[in-house]
């Protein structure tokens, strides 16, 4: 009798107290809750062009979202420095934009151009990558912006007043 009655105990207390087809459970809640960080901060201002590399300014990027952000670049003149006169023969210069990625993390899925030929539509940047998502957030990326005159040689020494206008734009996805 001894030995049924410690059985039963024993059962009692594994069992948790469960005998003859009882069930017990519990209910857990689970939330997770992130806000959203999508901003860039521009610095630097409008540049007197004084050699045939110039730097522009640099962009921070925080972006945590999945669909992504793209960073696009238009010129008001397709790239090309245009000349406000012509009375010695001044002629367009090209250029291109330099990108360089100085410091921080971009987020896994966005691609991003070195150097573009700007033409007379907007070029991407930066983008994510065809059929993918941000894997991962972009946190302080700075991107430095350089204008590049080098390919024009000489050209550039030539007498003249020269001038474009180039507008970045963010855009959360």
């Amino acid at each position: 009798m001894k030995y049924f009655i410690g059985i039963s105990l024993v059962c009692l207390v594994v069992t948790g107290g469960c005998l003859f087809g009882a069930s017990s459970s519990h209910t857990f809640s689970l939330s997770h809750t992130v806000a959203v960080v999508s901003s860039v901060t521009f610095t630097g201002s409008n540049s007197v062009v004084m050699a045939k590399v110039n730097k522009l300014g640099d962009a921070t990027i925080n972006n945590n979202t999945l669909d992504g952000w793209s960073l696009t670049v238009l010129s008001a003149n397709a790239g090309q420095f245009m000349n406000t006169s012509t009375g010695n023969g001044e002629e367009p210069i090209a250029y291109n934009l330099d990108i360089t990625e100085i410091s921080g993390t971009r987020g896994d899925g966005i691609s991003i151009a070195n150097s573009l030929d700007l033409g007379a539509s907007a070029s991407f940047i930066c983008d994510l990558e065809s059929g993918s998502n941000q894997n991962s957030a972009t946190v302080n990326l700075k991107l430095g912006f350089e204008v590049d005159f080098s390919k024009e040689q000489t050209r550039f020494e030539m007498a003249g007043t020269y001038s474009d206008v180039l507008t970045i734009t963010y855009t959360d996805r």
